[in-house]
């Protein structure tokens, strides 16, 4: 494998603009499991980590809130998926995270297993399904397993209401 350097570019995101406009423009099959993901969103990350490579950039994972939640994303190109550039991303993104916050939200997709088996050996608890995505949260201190903890009360209130919901026809 070719040399990877992964770097925090969080304070050097507009030298990166180009780069990561390009990086997204070339992912292809990649982009089933992160749809969503736009190129404002990156460069807007709360925290932005890049895996580069000679010839670019060869992953990224960041964190942006939501409803002042902590949400991660990661993202790879297809040659370097399944070679540990995705965990080496994920576990520095989480001790630059556990600096200044309590829990990362993690939203995997159903058909994304390799990105669910990393979240999970990195420490993420399931909180729970919905609308064809797993809710993981990895919890960085304390308050983090508490927060988790509360999630997971919240989302299986939500199944067992859905449930109920269902079979009143509502």
């Amino acid at each position: 494998m070719r040399t990877m350097n992964i770097l925090d570019i969080t304070g050097g995101i507009p030298a990166y603009r180009g780069r990561i406009r390009g990086f997204l423009e070339k992912l292809t099959s990649e982009r089933r499991y992160f749809a969503s993901l736009t190129f404002d969103m990156v460069v807007n990350s709360d925290l932005l980590i890049v895996a580069e490579e000679e010839g670019g950039i060869a992953g990224m994972a960041g964190v942006n809130r939501k409803y002042g939640i902590v949400r991660n994303y990661i993202v790879l190109k297809k040659e370097v998926q399944g070679k540990g550039v995705g965990e080496k991303l994920l576990l520095r993104l989480i001790a630059e995270c556990r600096k200044r916050h309590h829990l990362i939200m993690c939203v995997v997709g159903e058909n994304n297993a390799p990105s669910r088996v990393l979240h999970l050996r990195a420490g993420a608890v399931e909180a729970g399904r919905r609308n064809r995505h797993d809710y993981l949260f990895i919890p960085l201190s304390r308050r983090g397993v508490l927060f988790a903890a509360a999630f997971r009360v919240a989302f299986r209130g939500y199944a067992v209401f859905k449930k109920w919901a269902m079979k009143k026809g509502n």
